[in-house]
């Protein structure tokens, strides 16, 4: 049997909408997906366009997409436009690119870490241990709520133009592919096409738990409590504490 895999969310108390984000998922069971041109790192799906591209191959590439295109175009017009494409390539390549890149600018993402109590996370994304982890189970049924794993290597992904149209595998190694540098996070994310950024809902069984880190203040921990005592099915709250001899994050149910 396989077993049931956990995501985490790491996040901050803080800010304008820090409370505001945690008590939406614990009591709205909703979840904010935001736009890739937010993300903190500056490579983050933003891929290398492979212009080494043979004019042969191009040209059929061309010829392909002017087949699959809805717009009827007399055939000599075609050719043209075939042969111009193909004699700036490299150009037509850079605007593929940046059209990619504004396309995926409003393909809201959200992301979860695979790894519980990971101290690098807790610093870096739940406000230096003062915010929470919340934990969720993904379905094994639902489409909707299924993370796509990423991929960390050390160099930028190549991607090619060819390949990108005509089916996903090009987009995944674009928008699944991240620094090595990142690796501890053990991302998993979920992506929505040509949409705008903003809450989507859940399934609240899909909510586990919810943990305050070593530095939640008294006031934030209160806050959040309260509005988990006023949810209609109940969420086991923990405290998160410092192993006695190794580098290590526990928990402790408090309630």
């Amino acid at each position: 049997m396989t077993a049931k895999r956990m995501l985490y969310k790491y996040r901050s108390l803080s800010g304008p909408y820090g409370r505001q984000n945690v008590v939406d998922i614990i009591l709205s069971n909703s979840m904010r997906w935001q736009s890739p041109a937010a993300f903190n790192d500056p490579f983050d799906c933003v891929p290398q366009f492979d212009t080494n591209i043979s004019d042969a191959a191009f040209k059929e590439w061309m010829k392909d997409a002017h087949k699959r295109s809805t717009l009827v175009i007399p055939r000599g017009q075609r050719r043209a436009a075939i042969t111009r494409k193909t004699n700036s390539k490299p150009a037509f390549i850079k605007n593929l690119e940046a059209s990619f890149v504004e396309t995926l600018s409003h393909s809201p993402v959200t992301c979860f870490s695979l790894v519980k109590n990971q101290p690098l996370m807790w610093a870096h994304y739940a406000d230096a241990h003062a915010g929470v982890m919340i934990e969720f189970e993904e379905p094994k049924s639902d489409i909707n709520f299924c993370g796509l794993r990423v991929k960390y290597v050390d160099t930028r992904p190549l991607v090619d133009p060819t390949a990108f149209l005509a089916g996903d595998a090009e987009i995944r190694k674009a928008i699944l592919t991240k620094s090595s540098d990142w690796a501890y996070e053990e991302e998993v994310r979920m992506v929505e096409y040509r949409v705008n950024p903003g809450p989507r809902h859940f399934d609240p069984i899909y909510l586990k738990s919810i943990t305050f880190g070593l530095k939640t203040s008294d006031d934030d921990r209160k806050f959040i409590t309260d509005a988990i005592a006023t949810r209609n099915v109940p969420l086991p709250v923990f405290q998160a504490t410092l192993d006695s001899k190794a580098y290590k994050i526990s928990n402790i149910l408090t309630k």
